[in-house]
């Protein structure tokens, strides 16, 4: 792929030479530079208490490499604690300025459907400065349906179609763009709300103090969401506001 990522995962000490240790990666590094591609991103995991005192290593080849590390306490969240993983492209792409939409290649539905396809896209609050990853949205499109909603010449308009939809599965190389603030707080954050200051590098070029960071998350409703998606009537009658729960 055009995005690459390395994950580093340690539960103790360092027994290599740490120079040695550290040429290696700057000649790999410099590998993928030389043939023109992004090196990967280091994300680096410490598990349990005794690799987390012992971290010193870890958190180098992050701050050094523009990386992200997190410590993971003994019977600690691994999803939350290795969220920036994610986050890190999550947000990098909405930054780019790209509204991108990937396309499954057609496969069959497992509800009898037959052939259909997948459109997915990711989702930003750009009404801030930088964009904030809130979701995605996505949508099947069943070709069973499309040969009904075309009409005459469905059989060769949806050839075409699947032709199409093929050629747009195919993955694009967007550009990664992540400002040093957001990776600041990537790492002192992960994926959820609980810092841990110890986390962020001394060597950013952030303008933000640590102390001042915040989680990159998006400003959403204070009302619940509903989660019966077909309770559809108890919206009859209400305006826009009272159905989204936000002010237009």
């Amino acid at each position: 792929g055009c995005h690459q990522a390395i994950l580093f995962l340690t539960d103790g000490e360092m027994t290599d030479n740490e120079t040695t240790f550290f040429d290696l990666i700057d000649r790999k590094r410099n590998g993928y530079s030389d043939s023109g591609r992004e090196p990967p991103v280091m994300f680096t995991y410490s598990f349990g208490s005794i690799a987390a005192s012992k971290a010193e290593v870890p958190k180098r080849i992050a701050c050094e490499y523009g990386g992200v590390w997190a410590s993971i306490e003994d019977g600690g969240n691994l999803a939350e604690s290795m969220g920036a993983y994610y986050k890190y492209f999550a947000q990098g792409l909405g930054s780019s300025g790209v509204d991108s939409v990937s396309w499954t290649e057609p496969y069959e539905f497992a509800t009898g459907l037959g052939l259909g396809t997948t459109a997915s896209a990711p989702v930003y609050d750009r009404s801030v400065t930088p964009p904030i990853f809130v979701g995605v949205v996505g949508v099947d499109i069943s070709f069973s349906a499309m040969e009904i909603a075309l009409g005459e010449n469905q059989e060769a308009t949806r050839d075409v179609f699947i032709k199409k939809i093929t050629e747009l599965s195919v993955a694009s190389c967007h550009t990664i763009d992540i400002e040093e603030c957001q990776l600041q707080s990537l790492r002192k954050f992960g994926s959820g709300d609980k810092a841990n200051d110890g986390a962020a590098c001394s060597n950013s070029t952030c303008s933000s103090s640590i102390n001042s960071l915040r989680p990159i998350n998006p400003d959403l409703c204070d009302e619940t969401y509903p989660f019966n998606l077909w309770a559809n009537e108890a919206s009859i009658g209400r305006s826009y506001e009272e159905k989204t729960c936000c002010t237009v």
